[in-house]
């Protein structure tokens, strides 16, 4: 096994971070880090070389230090699962050696730019202009991670205004799609502290669901839910996180 020129991307729902490997040819290599919660504002890049990627026959070590502290040290143990993706698992290590925190994830390989980069292309003078949310207030914009049933993890962006059409985007990890939905303000009923809501879905005798709880002032959780002809085709829970200055 080796790892092989290209760029590969995924979410770590538990630290709400985008991890974006770059493989080249050069043998000089990248791994990124960058927050979801504040788009993308802070970031930490890692480069390393080929001597600190060691490979056997199921899986490859990463080793390589952080850029800004000497005392801690990360780990990355990559192993296929067919050509599809990587399962990785994420070690944050002392000076000695000793594991600090662990994360499970995917990489998935993307043939274009990353979703980052494409993300920052298209909204980057959207982000600087907005403002945090006032209390109690849905209206805004919030970033978040979606975990689908099927153990996948996709970013995801709600626009929500009260008194106008609102957006929802899925950005499909490790492709260039998107999975966009929309709802106007009669589409919203609200349920106590929930918000049903019957956006529009492009295939017919289809229906796209979601349902949103605002929990304090900084995040929202709610569910995603596709179904034809009333099955199921996909579903997944998210927590959103608003973006502001």
């Amino acid at each position: 096994m080796q790892l092989s020129p290209g760029l590969w991307e995924g979410i770590s729902s538990d630290k709400m971070s985008y991890q974006v490997l770059e493989i080249t040819e050069k043998g000089q290599h990248r791994f990124i880090s960058a927050k979801l919660t504040n788009g993308f504002k802070n970031g930490i890049v890692y480069s390393f070389h080929d001597q600190q990627v060691k490979c056997s026959s199921s899986e490859c070590i990463v080793d390589v230090a952080h850029p800004q502290r000497s005392d801690e040290l990360l780990r990355l143990i990559l192993t296929p699962y067919l050509d599809e993706y990587f399962t990785v698992l994420h070690i944050h290590r002392d000076q000695n050696g000793r594991p600090v925190l662990t994360e499970h994830y995917r990489l998935s390989k993307q043939t274009k730019k990353s979703t980052v980069r494409r993300f920052l292309d298209a909204r980057l003078e959207q982000l600087k202009k907005l403002k945090p949310a006032s209390e109690g207030e849905m209206d805004g914009v919030w970033i978040g991670v979606m975990n689908s049933s099927e153990g996948s993890a996709d970013m995801v962006l709600l626009e929500f205004y009260s008194q106008q059409m609102s957006i929802i985007t899925r950005y499909i990890n490790g492709t260039e799609y998107t999975h966009v939905a929309t709802f106007k303000p009669e589409d919203v009923s609200k349920r106590g502290e929930h918000f049903l809501i019957r956006a529009t879905h492009p295939i017919k005798d289809s229906n796209r669901e979601l349902t949103l709880h605002r929990n304090g002032d900084n995040f929202i959780e709610g569910y995603w839910s596709d179904s034809l002809r009333g099955q199921i085709t996909y579903a997944g829970s998210f927590r959103l996180y608003h973006l502001g200055k």
